[in-house]
């Protein structure tokens, strides 16, 4: 019997393991890659946030570290094959590009890295200056080192006004202030100052932890003029700085860690769009509040996306096997008034009969035989309507074509396993008049295509929406 046909498909699990450890491992070199690029970038930042007015070469860092993990991410993924041999070249070619690339990006990168040297040296010179200047003022006043007005000056211009920190009672009970020398201790205190510029810079924070962060450096800069003031005010800087330090620690763990998960969200989205699939674009990185969210996240993205790359092997292999019995064209479909993908006609240049196909995420597969109108064959993504054949004569040439097919179908099945596919027929339909179909384009092709991208935009900004108020 023929008409429409149900199939299971299952990758079989030994194969399954192999094609995932490939996958996994074309992820590895690109996630090796961008560590030692990482690396480099990170140490620069670094010394980055330690130079006044540093802010700009900071962000440069920042934005070629996301450059190198989308780059590295889309070598791993784009163009990669689906058959366990060819996957396994690919890796072998991708290891020697991700070479290639880690070397052309940091020599891309020389003339940052170079300039940034330029500043540190600058910046030397003028805090040796500031030096000798305390030092005349000590030998000529017969007092303590002061905190000169100009490096106080520069200080806190180098710090974000936008910067807070709020500190609890309990810190402030089982903490002790540290001994120092003056100048140790205006040291620490401009490096805590570039600590909190560069970690609310570069936008990973939500608005309570930059909001901390603020109220950190209003503290620290009170401390400093107090300074200026007197010598003895040094103690209360010292005890805000004990204070403080172990909360910019926290910060930079949490925001190191956010920022891996929302890369790593990142690398799952771009295997989705891989995939064609039009998914929404994740909230600023900052609108996340906790690596929870984050992990989620991630979980979500992954399981989706292997739920594609599985339903992509099973429709890659079915397309290899109907090519070697003449089915040599393949068309995706828009199936109105269905929403979902996965819609395939599978066409031969002798005939205008094809087999539509359905892939689900899980594997099950429908087939079904149908007359194909010329406009359908001559489009890509054509949005088509599946329609009934009427006409007594073309009910009868359909009816022929499906027990031909029903001939085929076992032969399908049994080729498939050479791709590592074990195949179960749930359910035949006997052919008659009720399964002679055929596809035809759509009349309101413009209208409907005008009217979905409408409702995307729509439900773009209802997401965006929505994600505010759950946020706030």
């Amino acid at each position: 019997m023929s008409g429409p046909k149900i199939d299971d498909l299952e990758i079989i699990a030994s194969f399954a393991v192999q094609l995932e450890a490939e996958r996994a491992h074309s992820k590895a070199l690109a996630r090796n890659t961008f560590s030692n690029i990482q690396a480099e970038l990170q140490q620069a930042q670094a010394r980055a946030a330690r130079i006044l007015r540093g802010e700009s070469l900071l962000q440069t860092l920042k934005e070629a570290e996301t450059q190198a993990f989308i780059e590295t991410t889309q070598m791993a993924s784009e163009d990669r094959p689906l058959l366990l041999e060819d996957l396994r070249t690919f890796n072998d070619r991708l290891s020697n590009q991700l070479d290639a690339y880690q070397r052309r990006f940091l020599a891309d990168m020389q003339p940052v890295f170079d300039k940034l040297t330029r500043l540190e040296e600058r910046q030397n010179e003028l805090n040796e200056l500031d030096q000798l200047a305390d030092n005349f003022q000590q030998a000529n006043a017969g007092k303590s080192t002061v905190y000169s007005t100009a490096l106080a000056d520069r200080l806190l211009a180098d710090t974000h006004r936008e910067t807070s920190l709020i500190m609890t009672d309990s810190q402030e009970s089982t903490l002790a202030p540290s001994c120092a020398t003056l100048d140790d201790t205006i040291i620490s205190a401009r490096n805590a100052l570039c600590d909190i510029s560069s970690l609310i810079s570069h936008d990973t924070l939500d608005a309570r932890r930059v909001e901390t962060l603020t109220d950190c450096a209003q503290k620290i800069q009170q401390d400093l003029l107090a300074i200026e003031q007197s010598t003895e005010n040094q103690s209360s800087l010292d005890y805000t700085l004990t204070l403080i330090n172990p909360i910019i620690s926290e910060m930079q763990m949490h925001s190191k860690v956010k920022h891996r998960l929302y890369l790593e969200c990142v690398a799952a989205q771009e295997e989705l769009l891989d995939h064609q699939v039009q998914i929404q674009p994740l909230p600023k990185e900052r609108l996340y509040y906790s690596e929870q969210e984050l992990e989620e996240q991630q979980t979500e993205l992954i399981k989706l996306a292997n739920e594609f790359n599985h339903r992509a092997y099973l429709l890659y292999a079915l397309r290899c096997v109907m090519a070697n019995h003449g089915y040599n064209i393949t068309e995706s479909i828009q199936l109105e008034p269905l929403e979902c993908d996965g819609h395939s006609l599978f066409l031969s240049d002798a005939s205008n009969i094809g087999i539509h196909t359905f892939v689900s995420n899980t594997g099950t597969v429908m087939m079904e035989v149908g007359a194909v109108d010329n406009a359908v064959s001559s489009l890509e993504k054509t949005p088509i309507r599946r329609t009934h054949v009427a006409a007594p004569h073309e009910q009868q040439r359909l009816i022929a074509e499906q027990y031909s097919f029903c001939e085929l179908h076992p032969r399908i099945l049994e080729e498939l396993a050479t791709y590592g596919i074990s195949a179960t027929n749930k359910s035949d339909k006997t052919p008659d008049a009720d399964t002679c179909i055929a596809f035809v384009a759509s009349q309101d092709t413009a209208t409907n295509a005008r009217s979905k991208r409408t409702q995307k935009i729509q439900h773009h900004h209802q997401h965006e929406q929505l994600e505010m108020r759950e946020l706030i």
